[in-house]
């Protein structure tokens, strides 16, 4: 099954890692202008939108207006009050990504989860790519892009209860006829609850 809408994927997974429970304060950071933001929002969950660019959260407050969005960084944010963390597709534009991970772990609240994801550096598109003399990454800086190795480093001396790294289908695409390895997907997903 190729070409399938990889944003309804991404919100499906989104879906499937957070509480089912309604009326939780929610927050995603790097949220662009909102789509995880305005679904979520329309399960029942009390969600509000930051992106450190004003454009954005100019234009994010146009098409939402019945979501909450600021322009702020992630560093400068007090995750006490919130229940879910969302920060998909934001990680590898932090350059000291150590330094917000130990502030969502001093901050998050008892049972609080976190969702981020990252690029998989080694995914099948850009292994593709690279054959083809591409470079797939140039549009990322080089010391902000992840393996599975480099995420499981990163995250294993934090302080949480309860640790998943798991993937997106390999990019965009379900496979039915062999399993797809998971260090082939074209995203890390990493669920942690506090």
């Amino acid at each position: 099954m190729i070409g399938l809408n990889t944003e309804k994927l991404k919100l499906k997974k989104v879906l499937g890692l957070i509480p089912k429970k309604k009326n939780l304060k929610v927050i995603e950071i790097g949220s662009r202008y909102g789509p995880i933001t305005n679904f979520l929002h329309k399960k029942g969950y009390l969600i509000e939108g930051v992106d450190i660019d004003p454009e954005v959260i100019k234009k994010a407050k146009i098409m939402n207006p019945h979501i909450k969005f600021r322009c702020k960084n992630a560093l400068d944010i007090n995750y006490s009050k919130y229940d879910i963390i969302i920060a998909w597709g934001l990680f590898e534009y932090i350059f000291n990504l150590k330094i917000l991970l130990k502030k969502l772990e001093k901050e998050m609240k008892k049972n609080s989860v976190l969702i981020f994801s990252v690029p998989n550096i080694c995914s099948f598109s850009k292994r593709i790519r690279s054959i083809f003399g591409k470079n797939p990454n140039r549009e990322i800086n080089p010391s902000l892009v992840y393996t599975f190795r480099d995420i499981k480093k990163t995250i294993e001396s934090l302080k949480f209860k309860y640790k998943e790294i798991t993937t997106t289908y390999c990019d965009g695409i379900k496979n039915f006829y062999f399993p797809t390895p998971r260090y082939l997907s074209s995203e890390i997903v990493v669920k942690m609850i506090k």
